[in-house]
Parts: C-alpha cells; sequence; structure tokens
C-alpha cells in the first residue's frame, strides 16, 4: 500500500530495489541481513533487540497519537518512514528519492521481522500484578490434613473449605444489612472547571455470614485473617454512584484489614482514594457555598 500509493512504486521492482540497496549502497549480500538488522539497532541508536517493540508502542502512541488497538501495518510504516525522513534526515517530503526511501523501508521492515522471529510471532503477555491467591475451597484433602489439627490455619481451613463465594448468606432469606463507616482523611483538590472534588478515606463495612462463626475450640473473639482472604469471600456490592476515579492503596502493602468474629460477623477496613462529582452553582463566586454529596448505593 505505502509503495504503490504513496510512492507510485510498482511491486515488481519491489525485490530489485532491495537487493540493489543493500548489495550496492551497503555491500551487504541478502544472507546476511539478519545480522546487520542487530547491528543497526545496538551500534547506531542504542536499542537491544528485546525493547524494540515498546519502542514502536511509544512511538504509535505518543507522537501519532494512534491507539494500539488500530494499528496497521500502513499506518505504522508510514508513519515511521515520514518520521525518520523529516527529525533524522532533514529532508523534506518533497524532495523524497526512491533511493532513500527504500533504505528506510529496508531497515524497518526488516527490524520488525526480526522482532517477530525473536518473539516467535506472539504478543507479548501482560503481568498481572500480585499472586494468584488459593481459597481453602480450591485444595485437596491431602493439602488440609497436612495443616496440623490445633493450628489457626486449620480453624480457617474448616470453615472455609465448603463456602462457595457465589452464594449471598441467607441466600433465599432476609436480606443481608451492611454496616457502613467512614472516616476522612484528607478532602480536597475542588475543580470548578472539572466539577469535582477528591477525598482520602478509610471505608469500613461490617455483615453477618452464618457460615464463618468461629467454631467453639478457638480461643477469642475475632480472628485476624490475611487480606488476600477477602477475594475468597462474598462481599456486599457497595459501589460511589458519583465516583469519577477511585483507586486502592497498596504501599507497601493491600491496605486492607479483615476480621471474622465469633458470630460470623466480617469486618472490612480499606484505604481508598475517590474523586467524586459535585456540580456547582457559581452563581455567587467567589463568596459561594457548595454541599458536595457522596452517594453510596448497593
Amino acid at each position: 500500500f505505502c509503495m504503490e500509493e504513496w510512492y507510485k512504486i510498482s511491486p515488481n521492482v519491489f525485490s530489485s530495489q532491495i537487493l540493489f540497496c543493500m548489495e550496492e549502497w551497503y555491500k551487504i549480500p541478502p544472507n546476511v541481513f539478519s545480522s546487520q538488522i542487530l547491528f543497526c539497532m545496538e551500534e547506531w541508536y542504542k536499542i537491544s533487540p528485546n525493547v524494540f517493540a515498546s519502542q514502536i508502542l511509544f512511538c504509535i502512541k505518543e507522537w501519532y497519537k494512534i491507539p494500539p488497538n488500530v494499528f496497521s501495518n500502513q499506518i505504522l510504516y508510514g508513519g515511521m518512514i515520514r518520521f525518520c525522513m523529516e527529525e533524522w534526515y532533514k529532508i523534506p517530503p518533497n524532495v523524497f528519492s526512491n533511493q532513500i526511501l527504500m533504505e528506510l523501508m529496508i531497515i524497518i521492515l526488516l527490524l520488525t521481522l526480526a522482532q517477530s522471529a525473536e518473539s516467535g510471532g506472539k504478543p507479548a503477555k501482560k503481568v498481572k500484578k500480585g499472586k494468584q491467591v488459593i481459597c481453602p475451597s480450591q485444595l485437596s484433602a491431602e493439602e488440609i490434613a497436612q495443616v496440623p489439627a490445633n493450628s489457626t490455619s486449620n480453624i480457617l481451613n474448616r470453615l472455609m473449605v465448603t463456602y462457595d463465594s457465589r452464594i449471598r448468606p441467607n441466600f433465599k432469606g432476609v436480606p443481608v444489612e451492611d454496616k457502613i463507616n467512614m472516616f476522612i482523611n484528607s478532602f480536597g483538590s475542588i475543580q470548578e472547571t472539572n466539577m469535582d472534588y477528591r477525598v482520602n478515606i478509610f471505608l469500613r463495612q461490617r455483615w453477618n455470614d452464618p457460615r464463618l462463626k468461629l467454631p467453639a475450640d478457638f480461643k477469642g473473639e475475632a480472628l485476624t485473617v490475611d487480606p488476600k482472604i477477602f477475594q475468597c469471600l462474598w462481599k456486599p456490592d457497595l459501589f460511589f454512584a458519583n465516583e469519577k476515579h477511585a483507586n486502592f492503596h497498596d504501599v507497601t502493602q493491600d491496605n486492607i484489614l479483615l476480621f471474622i468474629f465469633r458470630n460470623g460477623d466480617i469486618l472490612i477496613s480499606m484505604r481508598l482514594s475517590v474523586t467524586l462529582s459535585c456540580p456547582l452553582d457559581l452563581t455567587l463566586f467567589p463568596m459561594d457555598t457548595q454541599l458536595c454529596k457522596m452517594q453510596l448505593e448497593s
């Protein structure tokens, strides 16, 4: 597409031009192309082959504002050629020559092919942060039997070995009552232009799950549990109705505290930063008074 539409070079002379450029200009026989590709990347541009793909993504997203999901070979190669010609070599488009164009086209095409061959032609997989949590219900009988009978871990395993987080407490019975309280650490960043504000809060929820009543042999009123177990429990579907952006905090660990009480009550406390919308009436600005809501729903 690039060769035929932009530069009016017919396909039947493409291969001969490539051979001419490689053999006449650079004196490189075709059978040593791959080694020259690596040399160009590492020596000229100090880019190791294993980061070539990320560099291309950066160029496309930052320079040309093209999302990755609409990448096409035409856009990629055409954009890179124009950038190389205008920025690196200071050659205006109206004086492009077929020879210079072919030189850059060859380098870009072959480098892309080399990177694709090195990665096996498969896109890199996004690595998920953290490790997958293994719930007690996923443990085998042999793994559970290895836990000492008088340990707290054994009590937790017994509570949750048949626990199904997909089913709410009191299924087909009375609704689950979720008690909520909140501590506001900070309040600020009121934006008149965006009509929103940002808060940092401790959000605490408490509800009862009869399936998690502590056994009689547990000595204590509450069991402090690793916050990762929270992923194995049924949770109320609480959300902020007027939320724009929100994030959990995980430095140095997930800022979550989890308790299971003797009667089956579950207490979860988590630290959040939330940006909430607030329609502002600025008629009396700057002597105005605003009422900003925090809407929680389930």
